[in-house]
């Protein structure tokens, strides 16, 4: 890493620690007075469920790569952002599984990824020679911008966690261009594809892309091979992660390929051009709403100090021009994408990307206010000309939200002082020092934008269940419940969710913190043609028809599906008056009432989830094992022709069979066996792996195996790159710096 004269490793730990504090303090703001500020959404409906869900498996000693009791949210390896690859979340899911108070846990966690987003950051900066002050700058800025306090700090674990990983792995990546250990950049990159957020592993692949273009126009062809490998290892890792999705997708709610729409979470260009404006209200609007709809910070906003642009020489600029490629290629790609299609197959929402827009942004920013502030002063005209574009997104501002014009105007009054102090202090003879005091002001004002913008619009777009915060609340809800459980006829009005509601019921993967096996759990995939039939949404809830269709004989097996889900329990919502007088059918009956719930129980006792529940006429099995991955029973009868066994698991790809062969699904969903006539005796096996398993297992193994090679000898093959250098060639280091 490139590191200015006179300055050492203690100085820049200060400005990075100035950074984080600036980070943490403009979070914690809107934090006072709101515990659910960052549990909410779906860290509060999918993200904490998952963690929970994955450390109570490790403290078993088990990796959940099928839970048949979840159902349509069952298959965690196509799910991908479960990360069960993934150690740090490994280390998040062990720690929700013991954390007192679910609200206090997510804000911890999440300002540790706010830090290392941070230091990342200023990392990378510094990696381009810009001055700690000025990369601290840029590390305040990218945690702080619209999309990330709006949507992904609050709500979208995912999208936060990979969007503070990028940084390393960029960061990691130039060292390898300039010739050091490549462990850096292959953990980071890991890191970032295990989380199995596809965004992250994309804006990976656009940052590795733009550096092989680098180093191939500056004729860096041993540079171009190591960040080669560096991308084939990336690659296989993603092969690992993502290929498992890819095939299951064609029995999935993702399977059909969706281009262009309208939709929410569009970015107007003129959102792009004021990205300096901290309340504009001219980005996208929530979920399912408008784009001046409201109460929310802009999602456009990048960094206040944006119009510091207009200080650039852009002639000066050609001298390094071709330094900076890997960053004007990803600046570009990331540009057409947040302008693009509202979908693109199973990428959507063009607005989640503006956090790497903005991190590349800031990045191009300071790196460009660096080179301008150490070789002269800005004119009074490059002053009047960032002062203009802090007055036209004041104006823009105003004009999209009226009703504040007052506090709009005082925003961009703000800006512009902020601008002008940073012009007086950068006009200082001293370049080290006053590029010190510029950096100090970036950094603080990053957090008195931020604490404007969400004093100003304190509302935010992703809804709040209202959950229990602490984890022992989790405990009682269902407690008459027996075996497998279907909530049927949950309330999706947000009016209606409440702490009252909360001891009752809880929603989507809340279930997993509860000590009942619920399986309306959260699904970003889902199996198509059981949604369809039990009626099921992503969110785990099952509308009222459900409870009809799980009464419902199959005509097959001659059995009501309920029994062929091996559903014990019905729970029926009864908040919009439905099911409030309908009678409790032969077979089952009512063992709890609430003002918000009845409860049916099965009289006969329905085997678990994935186990054998009919076999066809002539057929007699007995089951030995159970469990998420497999289900083994001993054949005792068969006809000649052979007999058919229905296993109560949805039918996802990558099913196995020893001693028999796998049929096709029942109704399109339920695993059917054929047993052949000549197995009375035998033990037949049936086996989850995923699609293409082995495939995917060496990927991952070659991937490591590469990584870590490569890591153990580069101190070795340094060594020989210094030897075999001609005398008074520059290195790679040296070229990297420059």
């Amino acid at each position: 890493m490139a590191r200015l004269r006179g300055w050492s490793g203690w100085h820049e730990l200060g400005w990075a620690s100035l950074a984080v504090v600036v980070v943490w303090v403009a979070w914690l703001g809107p934090r006072l007075g709101n515990d659910r500020r960052y549990f909410r959404g779906d860290t509060e409906g999918a993200y904490y469920g998952w963690w929970y869900r994955f450390g109570e498996s490790l403290r078993a000693g088990d990796w959940p790569m099928l839970d048949v009791h979840t159902w349509t949210g069952s298959n965690l390896l196509a799910e991908g952002q479960p990360g069960l690859f993934n150690p740090l979340l490994a280390v998040i899911g062990l720690g929700a599984t013991a954390a007192p108070d679910l609200a206090t846990y997510a804000l911890c966690v999440k300002l540790t990824v706010a830090a290392v987003a941070v230091v990342g950051t200023m990392l990378l900066a510094r990696s381009y020679g810009v001055h700690p002050g000025l990369a601290a700058a840029a590390g305040a800025a990218v945690p702080l911008c619209g999309f990330t306090i709006t949507f992904d700090g609050p709500a979208w674990f995912a999208g936060l966690l990979v969007c503070a990983l990028l940084p390393w792995a960029w960061w990691g990546i130039r060292r390898v261009m300039a010739g050091h250990n490549p462990w850096p950049a292959l953990v980071a990159g890991y890191l970032v594809v295990t989380v199995g957020y596809v965004y992250g592993t994309i804006y990976l692949a656009i940052v590795l892309v733009g550096c092989l273009i680098e180093a191939a126009v500056r004729r860096r062809w041993q540079v171009l091979l190591r960040v080669g490998v560096v991308a084939v290892c990336c690659g296989l890792v993603a092969v690992t992660v993502y290929l498992p999705g890819v095939l299951t997708a064609p029995v999935t709610t993702r399977a059909e390929w969706k281009t262009g729409g309208q939709g929410p979470l569009h970015i107007p260009p003129l959102g792009l051009l004021i990205g300096g404006q901290p309340t504009t209200v001219l980005g996208a609007g929530p979920v399912g709403g408008t784009l001046h709809s409201g109460n929310i910070p802009a999602i456009s906003y990048v960094a206040w100090f944006v119009p510091l642009l207009a200080w650039a020489d852009w002639r000066a600029l050609r001298a390094r021009a071709s330094g900076l490629i890997a960053i004007g290629f990803t600046l570009v790609l990331l540009v057409i994408w947040s302008l693009g299609p509202y979908q693109l197959g199973p990428i959507r929402w063009p607005a989640r990307i503006m956090p790497m827009v903005s991190l590349v942004i800031v990045l191009l920013v300071v790196v460009l206010l660096d080179q301008a502030l150490r070789v002269r002063r800005p004119s009074a005209v490059r002053l009047a000309a960032s002062l203009a574009w802090v007055a036209a997104g004041g104006v823009l501002a105003t004009l999209g939200d009226r009703d504040r014009w007052e506090q709009q105007v005082a925003v961009a009054a703000a800006m512009g002082a902020g601008v002008a102090a940073v012009w007086l202090l950068a006009s200082g003879e001293r370049r080290g020092r006053a590029l010190a005091c510029v950096g100090g002001v970036l950094v603080c004002g990053s957090m008195v934008a931020s604490l404007a913008t969400t004093d100003l619009r304190p509302g935010l777009p992703s809804p709040s269940r209202v959950l229990p915060l602490s984890a022992s609340e989790y405990r009682h809800q269902l407690a008459a419940a027996e075996g497998d459980t279907v909530v049927v006829g949950p309330s999706r009005n947000t009016a209606r969710w409440s702490e009252a509601r909360s001891r009752s019921l809880l929603a989507a993967n809340a279930w997993y913190l509860n000590p009942r096996s619920v399986r309306n759990t959260y699904s970003t995939i889902g199996f198509q043609a059981f949604n369809e039939a039990l009626c099921v949404r992503y969110d785990g809830s099952y509308c009222p028809n459900a409870l009809n269709k799980m009464l419902e004989i199959e005509p097959e097996t001659g059995l009501p599906y309920a029994e062929l889900l091996s559903v014990q329990t019905v729970v029926l919502s009864t908040e919009h008056h439905w099911f409030v007088g309908r009678e409790v059918p032969p077979g089952w009956r009512e063992v709890s009432r609430d003002d918000l719930t009845r409860v049916w129980v099965r009289d006969a006792q329905v085997p678990p989830s994935g186990s054998v529940v009919w076999s066809s006429p002539g057929t007699t099995v007995r089951q030995i094992s159970n469990s998420g991955e497999s289900v083994s029973f001993v054949v005792d009868e068969v006809p000649a022709g052979g007999g058919t066994v229905v296993l109560s698991r949805l039918a996802w790809p990558g099913y196995r069979v020893d001693g028999a062969e796998l049929g096709e699904p029942l109704d399109d969903y339920l695993v059917r066996v054929k047993v052949p006539g000549d197995a009375a005796g035998h033990t037949v096996r049936v086996t989850f792996r995923p699609p293409q398993w082995e495939l995917e297992l060496a990927a991952l193994a070659t991937a490591l195996a590469v990584g870590f090679s490569w890591s153990a000898a580069e101190p070795l093959l340094r060594r020989r790159r210094r030897r075999d250098l001609p005398s008074g060639r520059p290195s790679d280091r040296t070229e990297a710096r420059a």
